[in-house]
């Protein structure tokens, strides 16, 4: 149930908006109006909330990390079907030369 109300307060606080009243604990509202973890990380008031704060941290270094790898396969994807594509296009040029000389000689 923590991590749920977590991703939550994360959710909220990357698009730089106050938690829904269901979530608004000590944690979530003192961190949404704070600025975000990284600000009120300096004024937890508690050990758990500072290991709250710190879990956020890291969930959103996971998420950037595995939007960057993300990034990474999109564009190695884009290499590989370029390559795909000129392998094809240099394949169906041969088989249209061959057709023509064919009906050249034929």
């Amino acid at each position: 149930m923590q991590r749920d109300q977590i991703a939550t307060v994360m959710k909220y606080m990357s698009q730089g908006e106050a938690p829904p009243a269901y979530c608004s604990s000590n944690l979530a509202s003192k961190a949404a109006s704070h600025g975000g973890a990284e600000n009120y990380m300096f004024e937890a008031s508690s050990n758990r909330e500072r290991e709250l704060l710190l879990q956020i941290t890291e969930l959103q270094n996971s998420v950037a990390s595995l939007v960057d790898e993300l990034e990474k396969s999109k564009l190695r994807n884009i290499q590989l079907e370029r390559k795909l594509n000129a392998v094809f296009n240099k394949e169906e040029e041969e088989r249209i030369r061959r057709e023509d000389v064919a009906r050249d000689i034929g």
